[in-house]
């Protein structure tokens, strides 16, 4: 069963509205926007690069009620209580989100089986563009106050109102499954990816990493070209590009790792 059949009939979004932005990682987390303090509710919460202003933001999303779920000890993903799946509902800011995403082209192939025991978590998404808009949320009963002002402003989803072609400089290779995927256009695109790549892993204690903590320390990195930044984000999800990888090798997790090199055997 797909993502989308799995939608249960039963949130908060930010204040991103017609704006372009690329997904660099995401946590789930109790804190309510702006607080520290747990709550019993559980919110994804997705760190943007917004385009247009050159810098990160986030965002609460609303997933449901802490009762329903548990997070993760490195809060990428949540479970169902007491083994039992995951539900999403479709009334739920996360559910409205993903529903959104799907309306735009996005595969549900690539998004975890829930219903089949899969942890939600949203890796697929790093490095993917997208234009997001506000959208009324027609099931609210209240209206949001400000605080500041007193004045009263509808309640709102944030939703995927088209996905965007890869960065400046990406490029994209069917899979052979008829979906699309990223990054290993030219041997130059790889070449630059296992560059990078290269330069964590010599930096890394043991030379081994997974891959969803590479795309932090790419995320996080200064100095990096936006298009490149992009590129090997999405070159680390990719099954091409970990094919055609010539000196990293993954081990039998999955993670990245580089078998007997030091910093001064390595070809820059």
């Amino acid at each position: 069963m797909s993502f989308a059949q799995n939608l249960t009939a039963g949130g908060r979004g930010g204040y991103l509205n017609g704006v372009d932005v690329l997904w660099r990682r995401a946590e789930f987390t109790t804190c309510p926007p702006r607080s520290t303090v747990p709550s019993k509710l559980v919110y994804l919460v997705p760190t943007l690069y917004e385009e247009a202003k050159s810098q990160d933001t986030t965002t609460h999303i609303l997933l449901g009620d802490i009762e329903r779920y548990r997070i993760s000890e490195d809060k990428q993903s949540v479970t169902g209580v007491n083994g039992e799946p995951v539900t999403v509902s479709q009334g739920s800011a996360v559910g409205v989100f993903v529903a959104s995403l799907l309306k735009a082209g996005f595969s549900d192939d690539k998004l975890p089986r829930i219903v089949e025991g899969d942890p939600l978590e949203f890796s697929c998404l790093v490095g993917q563009r997208f234009h997001v808009i506000q959208t009324k949320n027609l099931t609210a009963k209240t209206q949001r106050i400000d605080k500041n002002t007193g004045v009263a402003y509808d309640r709102t989803h944030t939703v995927v109102s088209a996905i965007l072609e890869p960065a400046e400089g990406a490029a994209s290779v069917s899979r052979g499954n008829g979906s699309t995927g990223t990054g290993t256009g030219t041997v130059a695109a790889v070449i630059e990816t296992e560059k990078l790549l290269l330069k964590l892993l010599t930096n890394t204690p043991g030379g081994s990493l997974g891959r969803i903590d590479a795309q932090k320390a790419i995320a996080s990195m200064p100095g990096l070209p936006h298009a490149q930044r992009a590129q090997a984000m999405k070159d680390i999800q990719s099954p091409l590009f970990l094919d055609r990888l010539q000196e990293i090798q993954l081990d039998d997790k999955g993670a990245l790792f580089l078998p007997g090199h030091t910093l001064a055997n390595i070809p820059f």
